[in-house]
């Protein structure tokens, strides 16, 4: 038998071996998830593009020989679709070969995660869910309530940052390309069945800001040059987060004020302030928008309306017009400049 098909046979028993070690459904690239039986083009920045780029100059020159120099003979002809022939056996090879490494180096990848010790960061665990990394540097999210992995391979694999401030929203980004995903790790239950996490926002965004538990998630992608941001909040009256404010403004900070928290959006100059829901609580845009005081547990902002400071509620009512220079808080309460005098605050009626 021709070392070729020894070679050949002995990698299909192998992955055969493996697959029933590991099963895996369909063969998959662990890096860039492509269909390996279909022979797909690997995706950007996967580590097995270079090798599968190498291999096409040489098939394109087979075939440029097989359509050029056919005319000397039947000799020829046949030397040609032996090389072809040759050609796709080492295709096939490099197939199971990526295969076999793949479903290796998952299962080297469990290894290292259930001997790894798990973290324990604010942003690491919540509600029986808990943020591991392996000794390869990636990322995955271990079950504790139901004793299982959270994602499935080859994607479980393959994550370089997660931020779990809360785990029916937890930030999810994934090597390739760096994108962003916010997941619902327990969309039925945090007992439910391995990998069933329902995806919020999808992979395609390029960062995230998550700054207290709870607290809203701002997610931005590039539109052409810019960075356009929105909001990921919880829903009022659920335990559920959504996609509550698109992404369409040029900046977000959030602001984590005792057990409440705000977004404040950036726009062409002007801010607007969004509660922890992603309801709009300004109409109009100010130049700034400070947290001030907390009383009787509502929260006072100022407001900066073109050079003329105001004070406003955190449900968007104005409490001082803005005619003010400048506030302050002392002993005495709440104070007011105007015409360069301090002067007690006297709520708008």
């Amino acid at each position: 038998m021709p070392a070729r098909i020894t070679i050949l046979l002995t990698l299909i028993l192998a992955s055969s071996v493996v697959s029933a070690l590991y099963p895996a459904g369909e063969p998959r690239c662990a890096f860039c998830g492509v269909d390996l039986c279909a022979a797909e083009q690997h995706q950007d920045a996967c580590p097995f593009l270079e090798k599968q780029a190498q291999q096409k100059p040489a098939q394109q020159t087979m075939n440029g020989k097989s359509t050029e120099k056919l005319g000397g003979g039947l000799h020829k002809t046949n030397s040609i679709v032996k090389q072809h022939a040759n050609l796709e056996i080492d295709k096939i090879e490099d197939i199971i070969t990526s295969y076999c490494d793949n479903l290796l180096s998952r299962l080297e990848h469990k290894r290292y995660t259930l001997g790894a010790t798990l973290y324990d960061e604010p942003e690491c665990h919540d509600d029986g869910f808990v943020v591991v990394c392996g000794a390869d540097g990636y990322y995955s999210i271990w079950n504790d309530n139901a004793k299982h992995w959270q994602f499935s391979e080859p994607q479980g694999s393959t994550f370089i940052k997660m931020i779990l401030y809360n785990a029916r929203a937890a930030c999810v980004q994934r090597w390739l390309q760096g994108k962003w995903c916010i997941v619902d790790l327990a969309p039925r239950g945090k007992y439910q069945s391995a990998y069933k996490n329902d995806i919020i926002v999808n992979y395609e965004y390029d960062n995230v800001k998550c700054v207290a538990k709870g607290s809203p998630i701002a997610v931005g992608k590039y539109h052409k040059r810019d960075m356009r941001w929105g909001l990921v909040t919880r829903v009022e009256g659920s335990d559920r987060w959504a996609h509550t404010v698109d992404d369409t403004w040029s900046d977000m900070d959030i602001l984590p004020i005792g057990d409440k928290s705000f977004a404040i959006a950036h726009s062409e100059g002007y801010v607007t302030l969004f509660n922890t829901y992603g309801k709009r609580i300004t109409n109009q845009g100010f130049a700034r928008i400070i947290p001030l005081a907390q009383v009787d547990g509502k929260i006072y902002f100022v407001v900066d309306d073109n050079g003329k400071l105001g004070m406003m509620a955190e449900d968007g009512t104005m409490t001082a017009e803005c005619r003010y220079e400048d506030f302050k808080i002392d002993t005495e309460g709440i104070k007011v400049l105007s015409n360069n005098s301090w002067i007690p605050y006297q709520p708008t009626k």
